[in-house]
């Protein structure tokens, strides 16, 4: 049975009844609407989810995650809060119970979020100017978590950047060859090879302590950004459910990989697919002029090689899901998880070849910052 949308948001506390809703599109996972409801001719629009079981078969504490991180954002002790912080942190719209999800009758869980109207998300970088805004955005947002203890959040999705268990999941899935693909992923799977020695480079420190635990965002892409329509500035960080404890090089790995290149993330054609140094450049500015108060100079040594492990990592991701035939990430075609992987592969290639200028601009702007 088709799940009827308006239906289920009138079991949320909305502001009015709900009269309208269509499809939202974007993002891999969950199935997402925008719902209009309206009262005495004013008009509001909200964004209704239904939560994916496959890949967060524990709702109850991804949840209880998104509750604290928004609740220590909006609070007045945050660091970088502002007074005009509501279109800057997200809304959860509480049920009619109370509770922050609603459950249908096929057991599906259902969440709702203000629509903070006015805005757009880019699946990739335009400009410069993006980039940078982009990066300053996940500077505030992890300056803002940056007090509240770690152990206050679950891991929603273990080892979600363990890129070592990554890697070996790929390695497993090859193996066992569900869906008869790897002999259509032979070039690919070289090509993971020849990158192996990223494997543990952030992994090992901070298994080490070398590198501190904090909480991060964990999906750190352009795509979770939403930027202000008129302006054009950086207004609000979306997508928290992979918001756990973690690195802030996960969060600037995974903002080289998606901010850097401006070509989308499933045109693997097998061309290259150039790292740009001016959107690396205005990243790096963006991102440092927010956080450089408190990342260790551990986290600082290592900014330009997260990019290349995160990157590795996601070639990695994208093709296991390819090899066990689709099961994490929604896809439109039969091979673009394979043809997500090549672009992946491609990127990486371009960084390495130029990881010098890259550290030159990283330290350049750490000196410009003491």
């Amino acid at each position: 049975m088709a799940p009827d949308p308006l239906h289920i948001t009138r079991l949320f506390e909305t502001d009015g009844e709900p009269t309208a809703a269509d499809r939202h599109a974007g993002g891999h996972i969950h199935d997402s609407w925008r719902v209009a409801c309206g009262r005495a001719g004013l008009r509001r629009r909200y964004l209704l989810q239904r939560l994916s079981a496959s890949v967060f078969p524990d709702p109850a504490a991804l949840m209880r995650n998104i509750e604290r991180v928004l609740d220590h954002m909006a609070s007045a002790s945050a660091p970088d809060a502002s007074p005009s912080g509501a279109r800057e942190v997200l809304t959860l719209v509480r049920a009619r119970d109370g509770a922050s999800t609603v459950t249908d009758a096929t057991g599906g869980v259902w969440r709702l979020f203000n629509f903070i109207e006015n805005t757009r998300c880019r699946e990739t970088v335009a400009t410069a100017h993006d980039a940078s805004e982009a990066g300053a955005a996940f500077a505030r947002f992890q300056r803002r978590l940056a007090d509240l203890p770690p152990s206050r959040l679950s891991f929603t999705l273990p080892d979600f950047h363990h890129t070592p268990k990554r890697l070996a999941a790929l390695r497993c899935a090859v193996e066992e060859n569900p869906v008869g693909r790897v002999a259509h992923a032979r070039d690919e799977l070289a090509r993971i090879a020849r990158h192996e020695d990223l494997n543990g480079l952030i992994q090992q420190p901070l298994d080490a302590g070398a590198l501190p635990l904090r909480i991060a965002h964990n999906d750190a892409k352009i795509a979770n950004v939403l930027f202000d329509v008129d302006s054009g500035k950086a207004i609000c960080v979306v997508d928290l459910d992979t918001v756990m404890p973690g690195s802030p090089l996960h969060d600037f790995g995974d903002m080289m990989r998606s901010m850097t290149s401006r070509r989308r993330e499933d045109q693997g054609d097998g061309t290259e697919a150039p790292l740009d140094l001016e959107l690396f450049d205005a990243l790096v500015d963006g991102y440092l002029a927010g956080a450089c108060g408190f990342l260790t100079p551990a986290e600082t040594a290592l900014l330009t090689t997260s990019g290349l492990v995160i990157t590795f990592e996601q070639a990695v991701r994208f093709l296991t899901d390819y090899l066990l035939g689709d099961a994490y990430y929604r896809t439109q075609r039969p091979a673009q998880n394979l043809d997500r992987a090549r672009s992946q592969l491609a990127l990486l290639d371009s960084m390495r070849r130029q990881r010098g200028a890259m550290e030159s601009m990283v330290n350049a702007r750490l000196d410009a910052a003491r």
